[in-house]
């Protein structure tokens, strides 16, 4: 897919994870806590060591992402980011 040919080579193995991380870390905001963060991302940096193919694929492909970054910036304290990223969901 052009999409993943195009961009994949521009993120770091980090970048994804951290990306990965945020987006779980939103869609279940009710079952995290900030000090969770490290622990995910060690997970999903794991996961995106093995298929960085497949960790972008699932940025990509989640259509809520966008949504989710920005629950996930407000859990984690991040509430001026996640105002100033001007997601309107």
């Amino acid at each position: 897919m052009h999409i993943t040919t195009t961009y994949l080579p521009l993120f770091s193995e980090e970048e994804l994870a951290d990306l990965t991380t945020l987006i779980i870390m939103g869609r279940q905001s009710n079952q995290y806590y900030a000090e969770d963060y490290e622990r995910e991302f060690e997970r999903n940096l794991r996961d995106a060591q093995q298929d960085k193919n497949e960790a972008f694929r699932y940025i990509i492909d989640n259509t809520a992402a966008l949504y989710y970054i920005r629950k996930a910036l407000k859990l984690l304290g991040c509430k001026q980011l996640s105002v100033e990223s001007h997601f309107n969901y």
